[in-house]
Parts: structure tokens; sequence; C-alpha cells
């Protein structure tokens, strides 16, 4: 006897119209949003040379304020700093580590201190506002970067989207 079909949660969909099933995706969007809004997630790093140096070949940005100890003590800095872009790279490991299918759709950064190598920082992301779309939830974010001090070294806002798709992180 051939085995039936296993019946999921969204077996019955097949059956509904398609203006009922849309109804359906938002509704479940609807649930995913309750779940982030007013949450922080956090993710911390050191910055180290090797870092440093890796960020460099991949940004193709060879600046020697973030390589040269020699010439970055002529500089008003004293000491080799780390790519702003580093740090702010953190604000996607954050968000990927807890939202798993979160497309970035734009980032405002204000750089506002450096961050030394050698320093450890943590990136802040806090969901503020939440907007709903045919594609999914736009998640509106407050983005910082603090030093080992507590001190904002990056400040800014950006905004996600979470598709109607959208998996739970195990």
């Amino acid at each position: 006897t051939p085995n039936p079909k296993p019946q999921t949660p969204f077996s019955d969909l097949c059956m509904l119209r398609r203006k009922d099933f849309n109804k359906f995706r938002m509704s479940k969007a609807v649930l995913q949003t309750e779940k982030f809004l007013n949450k922080t997630f956090k993710i911390s790093k050191h910055i180290c040379a090797k870092t440093v140096e890796t960020f460099a070949d991949l940004a193709v940005d060879h600046n020697p304020l973030h390589l040269s100890p020699d010439f970055a003590s002529q500089t008003s800095f004293k000491r080799p700093i780390a790519h702003g872009m580093l740090s702010a790279s953190l604000f996607s490991g954050a968000i990927s580590s807890n939202i798993r299918s979160a497309v970035y759709l734009k980032q405002n950064l204000k750089f506002l201190r450096p961050v030394f190598v050698g320093e450890t920082v943590e990136a802040e992301v806090a969901v503020v506002s939440e907007r709903q779309s045919h594609r999914g939830v736009k998640l509106g974010l407050r983005t910082r970067v603090l030093n080992e001090s507590g001190d904002v070294v990056i400040d800014g806002e950006a905004e996600i989207l979470v598709p109607n798709d959208h998996q739970e992180r195990d």
C-alpha cells in the first residue's frame, strides 16, 4: 500500500485562495516581529593586528594608519587604529546570529572614536521599530559599537528585512 502524504501545518494551504494565502503570510510575519521588537543582540570581537591585516586585504584598504606603527605614531592617534568598517561589520554578525534569514537594507553610521589595535569591542543591535511589507517585516535597528571602556565608538541606525519565509534560528 502506498504511504499517505504526510500532513504538515501548511498542508491545507493548497486549499486556500490566493488572497487568503496572502493574509496567512502577513499574519505569520506579524508573529515573527513580536519575537524581535525591543530585543537587543550583541557580539564581541578582539581586534588584533592579524584581524586588521586580513580586513585590509579584503577591503583593499592598506592605509598605513591601520597597518604601520611607525606611520601611526606620527599621527594624532599615536598608534594604529582599526578600520571603522571592520568594527561596523560586526553588526551583520550580531543580526545573523539571531535572525537567520535577515536581509540588510540600509545602514547609517557615525564614527565617533577610534578603535585601537589590541582592543575588544562589542557591537550592539537593538530592534526599535517594525513595519509590515509585502515581502516580510522591516525592522528598524539602533546600532552601536562600544569599546572596552564602554564608550560609544560607532553610532548608527539600520533597517533589515525579515522575509515572509523566515526560518527560526535553532
